[in-house]
């Protein structure tokens, strides 16, 4: 069952109360909730935005068999790193709502 699409249907506490809804007052129509974004949690988790408004991530290939690398490139693979395409920058700006 659905809302009423009035004002009062909206307010209250049901669950559906936040679905983006038209309200009509007279002849004009508004939109009384705007539904919000939701994070991709799993991108949440990999990248995150740094104090100059760039996007961190980690390097890959750390987690197993690093025995035969040298270590200057398991340290240097081990600093994060930003993103350098703009495309994916973009892309994962639009999944964490920044």
């Amino acid at each position: 069952m659905f809302a009423s699409p009035t004002l009062g249907g909206l307010l209250t506490g049901r669950a559906n109360a936040g679905v983006s809804r038209a309200v009509v007052f007279g002849l004009q129509q508004c939109r009384a909730f705007a539904t919000k974004g939701k994070t991709k949690k799993a991108v949440s988790k990999r990248f995150k935005l740094m104090a100059n408004n760039r996007i961190k991530r980690a390097h890959a290939g750390t987690g197993h068999n690093t025995g035969y690398r040298s270590t200057k490139r398991n340290n240097n693979l081990a600093k994060s790193t930003d993103i350098k395409q703009s495309k994916i920058d973009k892309t994962i700006r639009r999944m964490l709502q920044i």
